[in-house]
């Protein structure tokens, strides 16, 4: 599970280090993509397989789906973990995502999240002041 938020800079040739802990269960490889709301994804190979199969079972007959499909799969790329830690991200990953230099490494469980420090900060302000309504709406399960 990853959980926790790190601190980071985009080095030259756009790699960067992951924090020791993700690292642990990431491995020595994964699949990195665009994510939601401005970020990028990184999955390891159990949590990758199950993101496809979700995207599979989608209909390709709904536009959104389509959409969603493409979003996901048409910039993934997999990755290595370099002996000292680092990944490789891609110009074009690095260009979605608005990544500068100053970055942020986010635990989401099933995936790491890549953010813009700057980006990040505008996104937890903003989600920040409506946290509690969110709440509100979310389901879980047990009712």
């Amino acid at each position: 599970m990853y959980i926790g938020r790190y601190y980071h800079r985009l080095e030259a040739k756009n790699r960067m280090s992951l924090p020791a802990s993700f690292r642990k269960i990431l491995g020595e490889s994964g699949v990195i993509t665009r994510g939601l709301d401005g970020c990028l994804n990184i999955f390891d190979g159990e949590h990758w397989q199950k993101q496809i199969e979700k995207i599979q079972n989608l209909s390709e007959t709904k536009k959104a789906n389509r959409e969603y499909m493409r979003h996901v799969t048409n910039d993934a790329v997999e990755i290595d973990i370099d002996g000292q830690g680092r990944i490789l991200i891609s110009e074009d990953l690095k260009e979605a995502a608005g990544l500068v230099k100053e970055i942020v490494c986010v635990g989401s469980l099933t995936h790491i999240e890549i953010w813009d420090r700057d980006r990040y900060a505008a996104y937890v302000d903003k989600t920040e002041k409506v946290i509690e309504d969110t709440v509100e709406t979310i389901e879980d399960g047990n009712s």
